[in-house]
């Protein structure tokens, strides 16, 4: 597998699914050598497999500045990040294919992996040219997330297009995480839907609900929550004006924004302008434990993104007994089709949804019973048979089931 980052280490979503799959397909294969651009670590979280840095590469020079997150390539919005890191979208590209040529070749010497598994844009120019090193080798290409959703409806980076635009038809199966993906992937890449699985992507389920007693906002104020990247996919201007529109109506209520990305410092004058000054809290880009916390401290949880291949958000604030606002272009909605829902730009519907959620403890409740059920089809050991089924597919023609209509 090639990937951009894992979950402690992870600045999105990307890093949590990658290292949930993981997990669970361990078992059902040999062995797991994951590729990051940079890892010197022994982390015992990844002990199911073996998790190997690019940048160390033998005869290969890293780059004197690694993106240091997601954010650093994820759409046209994020120029001067690249400026910052002296190289752009194609050299990391190319930087990372020759690393992890070098880095394959001292694991597998004269043998060749049984799979190639890369996981969104960044990987795809690295798995092809491991590819390249193979005589029959098929190469798997995982989107999580196209270069059209991170530039939140713009065309985006057109390097970044070209890149997917290869992988994408190098690859011998594409794996979408929806089929809100594997729609725009053959719409907007041509890719045949015959060629492309859906693979939802799962939730921990031994994760159990924290009590929300311990939380000093909770029950004096109605919370509502935004916690994710602060870039234009995630449409961070959405949530700020419903919540303006929310305070107007229950001046009790307080909004916890928790998230990093470049849109911060806009993020927060926007709030400024709209009234919201002493009825938000901002909050860093939250790990781990703390996630949940926030979870268990809101009443609501708003994705009010203009363009979500999934959202991991909705399904873990739902596990939380959390209810959630969710905008129709996601992923998620095909799998928790009774929650709250409203196109992006509606932000008067948006607001709707909080109020009601906020102010009637008996439709919040009804939709989060409604919402856990669909849970029980979530699991990342489901996920990992897929995938399991796919690699199958293309070893010895089992037929894959699940795929893209």
């Amino acid at each position: 597998m090639l990937g951009w980052e894992l979950a402690p280490y992870n600045t999105g979503g990307l890093g949590v699914a990658s290292l949930g799959l993981t997990q669970a397909l361990a078992p059902m294969v040999r062995d797991i050598h994951f590729f990051l651009p940079d890892y010197t670590g022994s982390d015992s979280v990844f002990s199911h497999m073996n998790v190997i840095g690019a940048a160390g590469a033998s005869g290969v020079t890293a780059p004197s500045l690694l993106p240091t997150s997601y954010s650093d390539f994820s759409s046209v919005t994020h120029e001067h990040s690249r400026k910052a890191l002296h190289h752009g979208p194609a050299a990391f590209s190319s930087w990372y294919a020759q690393a992890s040529v070098a880095t394959s070749n001292q694991i597998h010497g004269k043998t060749s992996p049984e799979i190639i598994h890369a996981h969104d844009w960044m990987t795809y120019e690295a798995a092809q040219r491991v590819q390249d090193t193979t005589t029959s080798t098929p190469f798997v290409a995982h989107i999580h997330a196209t270069e059209f959703d991170r530039a939140g409806g713009s065309e985006g980076h057109p390097a970044i297009h070209a890149i997917e635009q290869a992988g994408l038809t190098a690859a011998d199966k594409v794996i979408a995480v929806s089929g809100y993906t594997a729609q725009i992937v053959n719409e907007r890449y041509k890719i045949p839907s015959h060629k492309i699985a859906v693979i939802h992507n799962g939730v921990d389920q031994s994760q159990k609900p924290l009590p929300t007693s311990s939380f000093p906002l909770k029950g004096k104020h109605p919370v509502v929550l935004f916690i994710g990247r602060v870039t234009t996919m995630k449409g961070p201007e959405h949530f700020l004006r419903a919540a303006a529109t929310v305070h107007a109506s229950c001046p009790q209520a307080r909004f916890l924004f928790c998230g990093s990305g470049d849109l911060e410092a806009r993020t927060k004058e926007l709030a400024a302008q709209l009234g919201l000054t002493g009825s938000i809290i901002f909050s860093p880009f939250l790990r781990g434990s703390d996630v949940q916390k926030a979870y268990a401290m809101a009443d609501v949880v708003v994705i009010p993104s203009r363009s979500e291949p999934f959202g991991l958000v909705a399904v873990e604030a739902i596990q939380q007994g959390t209810p959630i606002v969710l905008t129709k272009q996601s992923g998620a909605a095909e799998v928790l089709p009774t929650v709250a829902q409203a196109d992006h730009w509606d932000e008067a519907l948006l607001a709707k949804h909080i109020l009601t959620l906020i102010s009637e403890p008996e439709v919040a409740r009804a939709q989060v019973a409604s919402a856990q059920k669909a849970l029980t089809y979530l699991s990342w050991e489901r996920a990992a048979k897929q995938v399991r089924d796919v690699y199958d597919e293309l070893l010895h023609g089992a037929p894959v089931l699940n795929l893209a209509s």
